[in-house]
């Protein structure tokens, strides 16, 4: 089971997991307004015992701009860097991202010392929010090599009805087809296509050999309290289509996550089966109380309890 500690405030500041006789390990958070500090410990015959941490510094955006993650070294009582991440943020005057690099650190560089290792950059229809296209790429050593382009297009209303997808083929120079979006619904537009609610779309594949995009996917997505809803992906044949996956995540009035589900189709059955279930529980005050986890074990084909 896991014992949740929370401060006047109902911040969360400690998750606790236990056997039947002792405790087993334990995750304490400090929480600033920039910055969030989760530690990992283990109980070893009655005393706690520093394992991982993991330090998040936030802009004045909420945004994670630093990421560490550290390793207790019993040895020599000191923190060694496991991995490290600077995040560097650029934005237009609608405060929507113009630029997004990302740094990985170098390994045991003492103070920390970061060097490139992605780059998004992003443009936008004349609104300045509806995202026109960005481009992603990666760092070879000495220059920014693309990787990917999304290019969106809009319809008469300004929504974005369709987007394709290119890779980087280094031999031509030039970005080729992948996949596309297309047949885009939605259930709430707001000039944004990262943050809209979209409920419905189809996927098509690009084929190389007969140079056309072929029906793969359609995904259709329904919602319910406050930030949940259930995605439905079913998969095209050429002439009918057929469930593939579910996914729902389920929230009650509170705000308070109650349910994450992972299922697939099987065929034979006729049925879903789950493959990975979270369910949570809440005190009256909204204060999580028990988590549980289920999968689905392919070697005893069975569901089972994974952890509580």
């Amino acid at each position: 089971s896991v014992l949740y500690e929370y401060d006047s405030q109902g911040v969360k500041t400690a998750a606790t997991r236990k056997n039947l006789i002792s405790p087993l390990d334990r995750r304490l958070y400090t929480t600033t307004t920039d910055s969030l500090i989760e530690l990992l410990q283990f109980y070893d015959q009655g005393t706690w015992v520093d394992l991982y941490k993991a330090q998040y510094y936030l802009d004045v955006n909420g945004s994670v701009m630093e990421r560490v993650q550290s390793i207790y070294n019993q040895s020599n009582a000191t923190w060694d860097v496991e991995d490290a991440y600077l995040y560097t943020r650029t934005y237009n005057a609608q405060n929507h991202l113009i630029e997004y690099i990302v740094q990985d650190d170098v390994p045991n560089s003492n103070p920390l010392t970061y060097v490139n290792s992605s780059r998004y950059v992003y443009a936008y229809y004349p609104n300045g929010i509806t995202l026109q296209n960005y481009v992603q790429q990666s760092w070879d050593g000495a220059n920014w090599v693309p990787v990917q382009r999304f290019e969106f297009d809009i319809n008469g209303a300004g929504e974005v009805y369709q987007w394709f997808i290119k890779d980087w083929d280094a031999q031509s120079a030039t970005f080729v087809n992948s996949q596309k979006i297309t047949d885009v619904v939605y259930d709430d537009w707001n000039g944004d296509v990262n943050t809209s609610k979209v409920a419905s779309y189809q996927l098509h594949n690009w084929n190389l050999a007969n140079s056309v995009y072929e029906l793969n996917e359609r995904t259709t997505i329904s919602y319910g309290i406050g930030d949940g809803y259930v995605a439905l992906f079913e998969l095209y044949d050429g002439v009918n289509w057929t469930n593939s996956r579910k996914v729902s995540f389920v929230f009650d009035q509170d705000g308070n996550q109650t349910l994450n589900e992972f299922l697939e189709w099987i065929p034979a059955d006729s049925d879903w089966r789950i493959i990975e279930q979270d369910t949570f529980l809440y005190d009256v005050d909204g204060k999580r109380l028990q988590m549980l986890d289920i999968y689905w074990d392919d070697l005893l084909l069975e569901v089972r309890n994974n952890w509580r």
